[in-house]
Parts: structure tokens; sequence; C-alpha cells
């Protein structure tokens, strides 16, 4: 069997289960908070707007650093921006696939769809992968976390981790 993301026994705080990866060109090592309730896979992108990202114990990624950084428009490569959900739409002023998802909680991050490489900790796997560079969050966020990883059950908009590896 395949296994497609290698495991990983890192919890923090009261057990909140984390996935490692270095992201983008930097290879900057971060922690993203695994969540099964959620669809979107996504990490803080610097540089942040004043007062709009939170404190993390892991180094800022900076997309405009990340040499294989590449903004996803809403209309590029054949992917479309998935404005069947309201909390996903094509800004027609700057072409951006933005985003704007509240949780549970009350939290909520808004961003713009990219992409750019990750690599697995555990076997030095880099694969290509679309994300949330999230530029605005409001709420409580852990400073142990950069991010989530939406493992959601809603694989056919194509943000969740297990959507772009032919989850099923």
């Amino acid at each position: 069997m395949l296994e497609l993301v290698p495991k990983s026994t890192d919890t923090y705080n009261n057990g909140e289960y984390v996935a490692s990866f270095l992201i983008g060109s930097q290879m900057i090592k971060n922690y993203l908070l695994v969540d099964t309730g959620s669809d979107l896979l996504w990490w803080q992108c610097g540089p942040c707007e004043a007062n709009k990202c939170y404190y993390q114990h892991q180094p800022l990624y900076n997309s405009t650093a990340s040499k294989t950084f590449r903004k996803v428009d809403c209309d590029q490569h054949g992917f479309k921006c998935k404005t069947d959900d309201p909390h996903f739409y094509c800004n027609l002023q700057s072409f951006e696939c933005k985003y704007d998802v509240e949780y549970t909680d009350g939290s909520s991050v808004k961003g713009f769809i990219a992409d750019d490489v990750i690599t697995f900790v555990l076997d030095n796997r880099p694969i290509r992968v679309m994300f949330g560079c999230s530029k605005d969050q409001t709420g409580h966020f852990l400073a142990s976390s950069s991010g989530v990883v939406g493992l959601g059950r809603d694989v056919s908009r194509g943000y969740s981790l297990p959507s772009q590896f032919g989850g099923t």
C-alpha cells in the first residue's frame, strides 16, 4: 500500500497533531496543524500586512523570496478558480483566486491561492502543491504552527492535500 504522507507522531500543546514540511525553494521548516474538518491547505505568507499575521515560532515563509512560488490566477494552466464555494472567488481587479474561510471557533483566514514546492521532512520528497497564501488571520492561532493542512473529505475543489494526491 502506497503511503502518500509519511507518518509522524509530532504533537503540540493540547495534543494537536502537526505535519512538518520544508516549504519553498528556501526549504523553510514549518509545522502545520492537521485538521480533518477543513478542506484548505494554507500557511502564513510574508511579507505580511500590518498586524495581520500572528506570531509563529518557525520562520515566516516569504513568497517573494521563494524561486519556486507561483500565484494561481483565475484561469491559469488549465486550472480555474473554484468559485462554486462562496469562500473562494476571483478578484476581477487582480485576477487572483482569493479565499476567505471561517472556522467553527470564529477564527478566519484570508489570502490567495498559489503553488510552490513542499518537501516531506521524513523522506525528503519534494512535490508541487496548491495552497492558500494567507495574508490576514484573525482569531486564535497557535504559535507552534504556521498554518493548517486541510484533510477534509471534500476533494472536488483541489485545495486539500488529499485531493492533490488523487484522494477520493
